[in-house]
């Protein structure tokens, strides 16, 4: 149960891609130079005066009853003429809007059985999910609209245990990485692989075990990097749970063998290669020691294993 509501915490956190692949660079995965526009140049009191005005004009549009689509467009039209530090004002003000925005969205996918059931028509059995570039050629209207625009204000649609609901998508995020501080620029990298694939899903992990250490060292470095960024809080959360999933699995795939009591192949192996790293992280420190208590232990869950757990409350 326990594991179950992580994964529900997990995916309504991290959140349609937009029909931008081209415009993405493969090494990093951001939008290319030549497709970001150049910030204007002006002196410095002209900036400090327009990143004044601008901002005034921003808090104005989002302080009451702020509409999604208006706070989208502001941004898209002003987030180049803005210092880097006011940028991420305006983006993390626009996550906030969207997950005040999302309770409403789920209560909406949530209430009857029509929009499930239109959801579920248009579903790809072989590769299941909902493609938001695709939605545009629905032919069921009311649908096709809905979609459209839950697509444009930077959602996207999820499917787990049979049921469809929407997530931030935070890939949208990316158009505007190149014009904010560091702290939410990786913020964004990170949010991206959560909504782009969740780690777990029906309560299962989805990932590699590889995969799994891998995102919750960038986790960690964040953590470290940025100790007073506002989005550390988020990332803590998330790393939490990615700490869990590591030293215990979910439901659906356990770190052991529910007869056996024997460590998963695939994670041993992963732990394995971790513990040869010579690095300061503290989960790599961590995943050397429960290794040597494994080593112990013949690799099998005892009263000893569990107790190392439930020390580093995990």
């Amino acid at each position: 149960m326990r594991n179950k509501l992580l994964i529900i915490m997990m995916t309504l956190l991290a959140i349609v891609t937009m029909g931008c692949t081209s415009n993405v660079n493969k090494k990093d995965g951001l939008p290319k130079k030549e497709n970001i526009p150049v910030k204007n140049e002006v002196k410095d009191d002209e900036k400090v005066k327009n990143d004044e005005e601008k901002m005034n004009e921003f808090k104005s549009l989002t302080d009451k009853d702020a509409d999604l689509n208006k706070t989208i467009k502001f941004i898209d039209e002003n987030i180049k003429t803005v210092s880097d530090k006011n940028a991420s004002i305006m983006i993390n003000k626009l996550e906030e809007l969207q997950k005040l925005y999302l309770v409403k969205l789920e209560d909406k996918f949530a209430s009857g059985d029509t929009l499930q059931n239109k959801l579920m028509k248009i579903d790809n059995i072989e590769n299941p999910g909902i493609d938001m570039d695709k939605v545009d050629v629905i032919k069921d209207k009311e649908l096709k609209d809905m979609l459209i625009e839950i697509r444009d204000q930077g959602y996207r649609i999820e499917t787990t245990e049979g049921m469809y609901f929407p997530i931030i998508n935070y890939e949208f995020y990316k158009r505007y990485a190149e014009y904010v501080t560091d702290d939410v620029k990786d913020y964004i990298g990170i949010m991206s692989k959560e909504s782009n694939e969740a780690p777990a899903k029906d309560a299962g992990l989805v990932i590699s075990w590889k995969e799994l250490v891998t995102r919750a060292l960038v986790q960690e470095k964040f953590i470290v990097d940025y100790p007073e960024s506002k989005k550390t809080e988020d990332i803590k959360r998330l790393y939490k749970n990615y700490r869990t999933f590591i030293f215990r699995g979910l439901d659906n795939t356990p770190l052991f063998n529910y007869d056996t009591k024997l460590i998963n192949d695939e994670a041993k192996g992963e732990y394995m290669e971790v513990v040869k790293k010579d690095s300061k992280s503290k989960l790599i420190t961590e995943i050397k020691a429960f290794v040597d208590i494994l080593k112990k232990n013949e690799y099998k869950l005892t009263d000893e294993v569990e107790k190392f757990r439930n020390d580093k409350g995990i």
